[in-house]
């Protein structure tokens, strides 16, 4: 139950961000319109290294195994379209979607 309380607590203290309808759009926002547009059952998703991270890591909740594929500091720039791909293919994924800036 500790645990579903502090998400809570650290949910709500970022839910201005997150639903803010300030312009430009902030990266925020884009995480949690994503978070509601697809089904974490049949999505992979992933992100080129840097703010991308920064910014779903600590939102996105992946709900089965390759869900969510992070990394970086390992990889050049953009290596992140090979990686899902291969993800989707392999796994046979519907949806999936690359964070970047």
């Amino acid at each position: 139950m500790e645990v579903r309380s502090v998400k809570e607590n650290f949910l709500k203290k970022w839910m201005p961000r997150l639903t803010s309808d300030a312009e430009p759009i902030s990266p925020y926002r884009v995480i949690w319109e994503l978070i509601k547009a697809v089904d974490p059952k049949k999505t992979v998703i992933t992100h080129d290294s840097g703010c991308p991270r920064d910014q779903l890591v600590p939102f996105y909740e992946a709900t089965v195994p390759r869900g969510y594929i992070g990394w970086g500091k390992s990889t050049p720039l953009g290596s992140s379209l090979g990686i899902i791909w291969n993800n989707k293919i392999f796994f046979n994924l519907s949806s999936m979607v690359i964070r970047n800036p």
